[in-house]
């Protein structure tokens, strides 16, 4: 792999959302950190090692629903920008 750690982020509660994310993680299971996002922007890591003990390269992965609100793709509710505002 070309990073040492992976951070998967759902964005939705959604079961499938959760079962997909566990499904991710399943594949390196001592590598992955799971954390929920709210919509206003917390989070919770739900699974693996907290966001600032991680070292190294990280990839990361956001799970959730991709739809069009307005003409506007949307992942998990969020627009690009609200999501990087999230992330970040």
């Amino acid at each position: 792999a070309n990073h040492d750690h992976q951070v998967l982020i759902q964005t939705e509660a959604d079961d499938n959302v959760k079962d997909n994310t566990s499904r991710l993680a399943s594949k390196h299971p001592t590598q992955t950190t799971i954390v929920q996002m709210q919509k206003d922007g917390t989070y919770k890591v739900v699974y693996g090692t907290k966001l600032e003990n991680i070292t190294g390269r990280v990839k990361m992965v956001v799970v959730g629903y991709d739809r069009e609100e307005n003409g506007v793709q949307t992942l998990g509710g969020r627009n690009e920008s609200e999501l990087s505002d999230n992330i970040l």
